[in-house]
């Protein structure tokens, strides 16, 4: 099937090389032509804003000079405010989704004919748009990218309208030209763009989703050691712990049961690194007259273990 300026929508016959039949499809150019998985619905998309679906007849009852292949008039998908550029059938469920130069993506409900979401996260005209499933952890996302050489990934949930900008991923893939063409492959997705290039991107899930397990154990095991060292009264171990997990409150009551002995001692064998993230938590205590003893406590000790020079100057930096 194709698709033109002619506004027309032509079968072919691949073994004879000519059209099996033709009819006037659109009211502007057609810009994309796309069948479903078992080749029953075609889809057009045009620069008339409209999206066609066409229920389409066996292969075997095609006439060499009509479209008796179309079983039934086709239905009308409105909504797009601006020209269609780019369609994709979900592989398994009735569903279409769409871009267009209005910077949307939109979801239709195939049976019903109707649009059930839509994703405005593109800043200019969406030009491509497909489904991808990541064979690592069966999880499937949308990949669309925009006129101006963004690609972005949508992740799919088990209801398309639960699809929102949250996690959205952005990738400046083709130096902000148009990315006029994606496709996927067996360990990711490849694109294409009016830079010349072709730029692909390897699924990286697992190993993303390997490295957050770990960062997550890493906490956990922190966190077991924070609590052994307060129990202890390690402080040292303990304030070191607390400013690696981003513990402010918990840095301060340390401190605060340190001042008592001495919070020199504590930070004795620092890095200059580490009193710079302790100086991170000393500004937000100094707000609150609750906390600015200690605080005044704690930087009086860095500045007498690094100098006020180094410390400020490492501060800055």
């Amino acid at each position: 099937a194709s698709g033109s300026r002619d506004k027309s929508l032509k079968i072919w016959s691949v073994n004879q090389g000519k059209p099996l039949g033709s009819i006037a499809a659109h009211d502007k150019d057609i810009n994309c032509v796309i069948s479903n998985e078992k080749s029953t619905l075609l889809a057009t998309a045009s620069q008339d804003k409209n999206i066609k679906l066409w229920p389409l007849s066996e292969i075997n009852t095609f006439s060499n000079k009509s479209l008796n292949f179309i079983q039934q008039e086709e239905i009308i998908l409105r909504g797009h405010r601006r020209g269609v550029w780019q369609l994709a059938f979900h592989p398994h469920r009735a569903l279409l989704i769409s871009a267009s130069s209005d910077k949307t993506i939109k979801f239709w409900h195939v049976k019903r004919g109707i649009c059930i979401s839509t994703l405005d996260g593109h800043e200019s005209a969406v030009l491509t748009v497909l489904f991808f499933s990541s064979e690592q952890n069966n999880q499937q996302a949308i990949i669309s990218g925009g006129a101006d050489g963004i690609l972005k990934v949508w992740p799919l949930a088990d209801t398309p309208t639960l699809v929102t900008n949250k996690d959205v991923v952005s990738l400046n893939a083709h130096n902000e030209t148009r990315v006029w063409a994606l496709c996927t492959t067996n360990d990711g997705i490849c694109s294409t763009g009016a830079d010349g290039r072709i730029v692909r991107f390897r699924d990286a899930t697992q190993e993303y989703l390997l490295q957050a397990k770990k960062v997550k154990d890493e906490e956990i095991q922190q966190e077991q050691e924070l609590r052994d060292a307060l129990r202890s009264k390690d402080w040292q171990k303990a304030l070191t712990d607390a400013l690696d997990l981003d513990r402010p409150y918990t840095a301060f009551q340390i401190l605060q049961r340190a001042s008592t002995h001495s919070i020199d001692q504590v930070i004795q064998n620092w890095p200059i690194t580490k009193a710079q993230r302790l100086l991170k938590f000393i500004r937000e205590w100094n707000t609150d007259a609750t906390k600015a003893f200690v605080a005044h406590l704690a930087l009086a000790a860095l500045i007498h273990k690094f100098g006020h020079a180094d410390l400020f100057a490492c501060d800055r930096a």
